[in-house]
């Protein structure tokens, strides 16, 4: 049981923790733990709603109801109130709504996002796995789902942009970057190509790897990440360009001649 002097103490350090005294702090003090201030039952308008607005909405009721009496214009002033609350619930529904499609449009965003990379991945795998490939048509069916949405050709562009610049500085591909540029032009499977702009690409790129090296079916040497059919390779004997200049110039016209569709893609 406390003690006389125990009950004292408790009393003082009461007086000194009675919370606001003046009539802004208490005022103040109503609007905590306030969130959307459905169940204020003495502020009528929080911070963020204008006072004049609720203002003429009030004369407006009492004008247009005319209360004969203090009880009448007491009903009228209540139903302001409720009026005033009622919008505000309307707008932290539209607010809450609003923002929960966002979620879930970002949502949808990101599952596409993460689709669409994962056909890349299918497209062009991590480099050190390009020589185990697929060669059958997943690549097309990668390519075709990449170039039906915005977000998939600027995936592409992005594969593209570093080819395009080495062609544009006159510079050949490497085994890597030649058959990333293969799979990404690729139509069908990439063991049996028989295309005659990817038969292009690789003629020419090898031509620039092996500039002293006259290039035949003899001599076409397929390094990890190439694979031709013997067909296909003696298809693209018969298509050399004639200098490496011209030779450059293959690889350059196929990197800007896709890179320029695919921005036709997303720009139509």
């Amino acid at each position: 049981m406390a003690s006389q002097k125990q009950i004292e103490a408790n009393r003082k350090n009461a007086q000194r923790s009675t919370g606001p005294r003046s009539d802004a702090g208490k005022a103040a003090a109503r609007l905590n733990a306030i969130r959307h201030g459905l169940r204020a039952e003495v502020i009528t308008v929080l911070p963020g709603e204008d006072p004049e607005a609720f203002r003429a909405r009030l004369d407006a009721w009492l004008t247009d109801y005319r209360p004969r009496d203090t009880v009448e214009e007491e009903l009228v002033r209540h139903a302001a109130h409720v009026s005033w609350k009622i919008g505000r619930a309307r707008r932290h529904e539209t607010a809450a709504l609003t923002r929960r499609v966002r979620e879930a449009a970002e949502q949808v965003r990101r599952d596409q996002l993460q689709k669409l990379e994962a056909a890349a991945n299918a497209l062009v795998p991590d480099p050190n796995a390009l020589s185990g490939g697929s060669d059958r048509g997943e690549v097309a069916e990668a390519r075709r789902e990449l170039e039906s949405t915005v977000a998939g050709c600027e995936i592409l562009l992005r594969r593209w942009a570093p080819l395009l610049a080495k062609a544009r500085a006159g510079e050949r591909w490497d085994q890597i970057q030649e058959m990333t540029a293969i799979r990404l032009m690729a139509r069908g499977p990439i063991g049996t190509v028989h295309d005659p702009e990817i038969l292009d690409v690789a003629a020419a790129d090898r031509m620039l790897a092996y500039p002293d090296a006259p290039l035949s079916p003899a001599t076409w040497f397929d390094g990890p990440g190439r694979s031709f059919a013997r067909q296909a390779v003696a298809e693209a004997c018969l298509r050399l360009p004639g200098t490496l200049d011209g030779a450059r110039k293959v690889l350059l016209d196929v990197a800007t001649r896709e890179t320029e569709r695919l921005q036709a893609l997303i720009d139509g």
